[in-house]
């Protein structure tokens, strides 16, 4: 059953990576941080199931990844916070900022792969 849902959520992870480029085909500012937006929570489900994943397998740790994964969760939203004032003006910061929260998730969902995951 292990077996089954690790190979469940790397192939999620890989199919949802794999469509990324349909947000840099182009178009509209306001489309592309659209695509941005609706790809992260479709990753943000992909990394909700990885943690209840880990937080099974290592139940005796599962208060600790509970606690980083807030600590995370905070850092990602101040982190991408600052790239969106970074741009004081223009439309960049409506893709700037969905587009940082996106990269840190599969960054996430990454480390908490190979932390708790990969045995």
């Amino acid at each position: 059953m292990k077996i089954l849902l690790i190979f469940f959520i790397t192939f999620l992870t890989t199919y949802t990576n794999s469509n990324t480029l349909k947000c840099d085909e182009g178009g509209s500012t306001v489309k592309i941080a659209q695509c941005f937006s609706d790809e992260l929570i479709e990753q943000e489900k992909v990394l909700d199931a990885v943690l209840k994943q880990a937080s099974k397998n290592n139940a005796r740790i599962f208060q600790k990844i509970q606690e980083s994964h807030n600590i995370w969760l905070n850092y990602r939203k101040k982190h991408c916070s600052a790239i969106y004032a970074s741009y004081d003006t223009g439309s960049m910061r409506l893709i700037a900022h969905p587009s940082c929260m996106l990269d840190m998730t599969r960054q996430r969902i990454q480390t908490i792969q190979d932390s708790f995951l990969t045995y």
